[in-house]
C-alpha cells in the first residue's frame, strides 16, 4: 500500500460502496482464473556523480551489504544504488521510475518499483532488474505486499474503471496472474497467509446490510479462489503506520489538497484499531474520530511506527504559516510529537509539489537514526543527512552535486533527491 493509498478514499461513503459492492459478484463470476502479461529485462547502467564515502564503522547497524536506493530528479526520476561500505559512485539501474512504490523485499536485498507501464524488481547485488508484471492501461499500483518468504509479490492495479488484485513470482519467471477485479471506487488490498498464499481483501455489503471486509484466498497451484472467515489474519509486511503488535493504526484525518484550500490549515493524524484500515475511511464521514497527534498548522502524514512503539511522522507546513513547523516528529501514542528535524521548504501550500518533493526519509536498519533528503536548489547539491532519533550530533551520510558543466536544469531534472529507501 502507498502513502497516497489511506488518502484517497476518505471521501467514499456507504451509500456508494453499496452500491457498488453489488458488482463484485458479477465480477467474481465471470472474471478469469489467470490473466498473463508479457516478461523483460531493463539492463542499464550509469555512473552518477560522486558522493561524500560513507564513515567506518557503517552507522545505523547497517551491514557491509547495505546500501540507499534512491529516485533522482524530477524529470528523469533515476533509480540509483548507493553501497554505504565502499561509497564511491552510486550506479543507476533506471529510469522514469514512479514515485511509489519502493519497497525492500524481507531479505534486504531486492526492491519493488514501478514504471508507467511495468512492475519491476531490482536485486541489488547483480544491479539487475527485470519486469515482474505489466500494468493495465492507465494503471498505476496502489498496493502491494512482498510474500512473508519473498519469493512472490501480491499487488493492486487501479485504472479508470478496475480495481485489480495480481499475483506474480518474484524471480519473473512466470507472467503476472489476475486475482480479483472490482469495480473502481471499492478499494481492494492485497495480503498473505503465513503459508505463502496471496490474498486479496475488498469491501462489500455483509449479510446483516452494513460494510464488511470480505477476504478472497487464491491458491497459486490450482487457481482456486475461496472466501475466507472474515475474521482471517492476514500478513502485510508494509504496514508502517500499524504498531508492531497491530492494535493500533494511524491515517491522516484529512489529505493535502484539503489543507491547501484555505489559509493554514491544520492536518491531524488519526487512530484507529486493528480493524482492515478500508473500514474505517469508509465510514470516516459517519462516526467520530479520535484524534492522535495534531500540530497547529502542520499537515502530519506518513506514519512510521518503531519497533519500541515510538512513531515517526513527517510534518508539512506553509512557512507563511508555521516556519518552523516542517520536518520529523517523534512520539510516543499518548505524549506530544518533538521535533528532531526542522527543514526549510522553497514550496508553499499553494503549490501541488509542495507535498510531493517533501522531505524523504528512511529510518536506519537498528532504527537509531533517521536519514532525510535536503535538496538545495540554489546551491545545486542533494544531502543526506543522518539525525539520532533520540539525542546527538547530526551528521551527513552523502552529498550529490552534478558536473559544474551540467546543462541549467540538470540537478533539478536529474539529481535531487525525491524518495529512497535503506537496506538492512
Amino acid at each position: 500500500m502507498l502513502p497516497g493509498f489511506i488518502r484517497r478514499y476518505l471521501g467514499l461513503t456507504i451509500g456508494l460502496a453499496a452500491v457498488i459492492a453489488l458488482l463484485v459478484v458479477v465480477f467474481l463470476d465471470d472474471q478469469p482464473r489467470a490473466q498473463t502479461v508479457s516478461l523483460g529485462y531493463a539492463p542499464l547502467t550509469t555512473i552518477t556523480p560522486a558522493p561524500v564515502a560513507a564513515a567506518d564503522p557503517l552507522p545505523g547497524g547497517a551491514s557491509p551489504r547495505s546500501a540507499l536506493v534512491m529516485i533522482q530528479g524530477e524529470v528523469e526520476r533515476r533509480l540509483s544504488i548507493w553501497p554505504l561500505a565502499t561509497g564511491g559512485d552510486p550506479v543507476e539501474v533506471d529510469r522514469y521510475v514512479t514515485l511509489w512504490p519502493l519497497l525492500p523485499d524481507p531479505t534486504g536485498t531486492r526492491v519493488l518499483y514501478c514504471t508507467q507501464h511495468t512492475v519491476m524488481v531490482l536485486d541489488t547485488e547483480s544491479r539487475r532488474a527485470h519486469i515482474v508484471g505489466d500494468l493495465p492501461d492507465e494503471g498505476v499500483v496502489v498496493a502491494v505486499q512482498w510474500s512473508p518468504d519473498g519469493d512472490a509479490v501480491a499487488y493492486v492495479a487501479e485504472t479508470p474503471d478496475y480495481e485489480i488484485s495480481y499475483y506474480t513470482l518474484a524471480d519473473g519467471s512466470q507472467s503476472a496472474r489476475l486475482i480479483l477485479r472490482t469495480t473502481r471506487g471499492l478499494p481492494v488490498d492485497v495480503g498473505w497467509l503465513p503459508d505463502g498464499r496471496p490474498v486479496s481483501i475488498f469491501l462489500g455489503v455483509g449479510a446483516a446490510g452494513g460494510l464488511e471486509a470480505f477476504y478472497q484466498l487464491y491458491d497459486p497451484a490450482t487457481g482456486d479462489q475461496v472466501l475466507l472467515p472474515n475474521d482471517t489474519r492476514v500478513i502485510q509486511p508494509w504496514t508502517p503506520w500499524r504498531a508492531p503488535g497491530g492494535d493500533y493504526q494511524l491515517y491522516p484525518l484529512s489529505t493535502w489538497g484539503d489543507t491547501r484550500r484555505g489559509p493554514c490549515k491544520t492536518g491531524a493524524l488519526s487512530l484507529t484499531g486493528d480493524e482492515w484500515i478500508q473500514l474505517t475511511l469508509s465510514g470516516a464521514h459517519y462516526k467520530k474520530q479520535q484524534i492522535a497527534f495534531e500540530i497547529k498548522s502542520v499537515f502530519l502524514d506518513q506514519a512510521t511506527w518503531l519497533s519500541d512503539g515510538r512513531i515517526l511522522m513527517r510534518g508539512m507546513a506553509d512557512e507563511a504559516c508555521s516556519p518552523t513547523g516542517a520536518g520529523l516528529y517523534v512520539a510516543y501514542l499518548s505524549g506530544q510529537p518533538r521535533q528532531i528535524v526542522q527543514t526549510a521548504s522553497p514550496y508553499t501550500s499553494d503549490d501541488p509539489k509542495a507535498l510531493l518533493w517533501g522531505v524523504a526519509f528512511a529510518v536506519s536498519p537498528d532504527e537509531s537514526l533517521v536519514a532525510w533528503a535536503e535538496n538545495d536548489t540554489a546551491a545545486a547539491r542533494s544531502t543526506i543527512h543522518l539525525t539520532p532519533i533520540d539525542d546527538g550530533e547530526a551528521s551527513t551520510l552523502l552529498a550529490i552535486t552534478p558536473p559544474e558543466n551540467g546543462a541549467p536544469f540538470d540537478y533539478q531534472d536529474n539529481h535531487l533527491v525525491l524518495a529512497f529507501t535503506w537496506l538492512p
